[in-house]
């Protein structure tokens, strides 16, 4: 169109490419092709040719004359051999002040502009930037629209936007793929809310959402509930919304997105269960190791104390009536009840270790290796590291020392070992414990579903701190008691 009202003119519109560096032809149906491809893909700068000197000083450039302008020094013989002789650029720039492109005036003599080819040309950059700024805003209303669409499909959220001036609600894709339903199928948000929500839950929802739309409140709405879907099936949902204002300050919408978490709950509700039954399986076995206990306490006191006892009985009976053997029958019931105070104390010993409180677990285990040495029984080694007595509280200590005296008593019972190492060491945020011997091992597959009341007491105590147990063992093998726990000092 500037063209026809300046038949001499020779028009043309350059972009600023999106590197904001060089120059791309949009627009110039008179310039020969070869000049604008040669133009294509040059740098803006203070002495770049008319355009691309406007586009980098954001000013105006007029130059009359191409073959005396310096700014023309890198382009006057491309321009020449075109016979291009003069060139007006005007930058095109943005509300921000940005340069977007130019438009440029050609002549094929030297030429400055009068003032009404200066005003057309001002014209055609004002229709130019509403042009770029309109287009540029539908271009970036587009990709945000598209961006949101992508979202709505890729998240397994049911997002809702409820217009509440018009009372009209826009549901994403992924509430119709989510709950079964048809776009025919649903209403207005509040009403069909209400009728798909489970009754127990209806009247508190609606509570909470009519309230929280009255109070024009800027936090998040956030409820549980459980929602009927178009297989008839309840399914439990997690929503969460929040309120969109005008600038005077009054509600236009309520943007939101409801999630089935019924998987997750029902996930939830079994590892509860779990933990439930883990608990009591770990009471059942402490009840178990209890009983165990009382048990040998028992059989102690029945096979060997009673015994003791009711010997020395017998001796003192024999001495009021045989006074020829009285004293010696009354040194052997002497004798009699010292082995019985001793039998009592070292099962008082076994089941209050007063060491532990008083000495510390290392002396504990120490006095422990000590009395089984004094058996001859085996050979015992007992070696630990790290600052255990700092780090561990009494009731890790109390568990690690009835570990250790549980399985040492496995082994003198079961193993037919000749030696047992017991180590005990800190690595880090954790304590090791390690019972070794060489004795006659066991299949561990054999007994791992099946194990005695020894091995389930040692597992309990184990769990019960949140550590795992792992034995080493084989016929003819010996076996190896590995015990991870992490330090507590509670």
């Amino acid at each position: 169109g500037i063209e026809k009202m300046f038949p001499d003119m020779i028009c043309s519109i350059l972009m600023l490419r999106d590197d904001k560096q060089s120059i791309q032809h949009l627009s110039a149906p008179s310039l020969p092709l070869q000049f604008s491809e040669a133009i294509n893909g040059a740098k803006i700068g203070p002495k770049a040719g008319s355009c691309g000197t406007a586009m980098f000083t954001k000013q105006k450039v007029i130059t009359s004359d191409i073959k005396t302008d310096p700014l023309w020094d890198t382009y006057k013989v491309l321009a020449a051999e075109f016979n291009l002789q003069s060139c007006w650029s005007f930058p095109i720039t943005n509300a921000q002040n940005e340069v977007l492109a130019t438009i440029a005036a050609y002549h094929h003599y030297p030429k400055s502009p009068t003032d009404k080819e200066l005003n057309i040309m001002e014209v055609a950059c004002n229709l130019l930037k509403i042009i770029f700024e309109n287009k540029q805003a539908e271009a970036n209303l587009r990709l945000s629209n598209e961006r949101y669409l992508l979202a709505t499909k890729a998240t397994h959220d049911a997002i809702y936007d409820w217009d509440l001036i018009e009372n009209t609600v826009y549901r994403g894709e992924s509430f119709y793929s989510l709950f079964g339903y048809s776009r025919n199928q649903v209403g207005d948000l509040l009403s069909f809310l209400e009728a798909k929500l489970h009754p127990d839950d209806k009247g508190r929802v609606i509570k909470s959402l009519k309230r929280f739309v009255e109070n024009k409140s800027p936090d998040i709405w956030e409820t549980e509930y459980r929602f009927l879907n178009a297989a008839g099936k309840y399914v439990v949902v997690y929503d969460r919304g929040f309120l969109i204002f005008s600038h005077d300050g009054r509600i236009t919408r309520l943007v939101g997105s409801m999630m089935d978490i019924t998987e997750r709950k029902e996930l939830e509700r079994r590892l509860v269960k779990q933990e439930v039954d883990k608990q009591k399986l770990v009471a059942q076995a402490v009840v178990n190791a209890q009983e165990k206990e009382r048990a040998e306490i028992g059989k102690e006191l029945h096979d060997n104390v009673n015994q003791i006892l009711s010997t020395a009985r017998l001796y003192l009976e024999l001495a009021k009536s045989d006074e020829k053997e009285r004293i010696n029958l009354i040194n052997r019931s002497y004798d009699n009840i010292y082995d019985a105070i001793n039998e009592i104390r070292s099962i008082s010993r076994s089941l209050v270790p007063p060491s532990i409180g008083d000495l510390g677990l290392v002396e504990s285990i120490q006095d422990l290796v000590e009395n089984i040495r004094a058996t001859k029984k085996l050979y015992i080694e007992f070696c630990y590291g790290g600052d255990i007595e700092a780090l561990l509280g009494q009731k890790q200590k109390l568990m690690l020392f009835r570990i250790i005296q549980e399985q040492v008593n496995n082994v003198l019972k079961h193993a037919d070992a000749s030696n047992i190492i017991i180590e005990l060491m800190i690595d880090g945020h954790m304590i090791n414990l390690a019972v070794s011997d060489d004795g006659k091992g066991f299949d561990f597959e054999e007994v791992k579903n099946n194990k005695g009341v020894g091995l389930q007491n040692i597992a309990s105590r184990t769990e019960l701190f949140n550590g795992k147990i792992n034995i080493v063992t084989a016929p003819n093998k010996g076996c190896k008691l590995n015990i991870h726990v992490p330090i507590s000092k509670l």
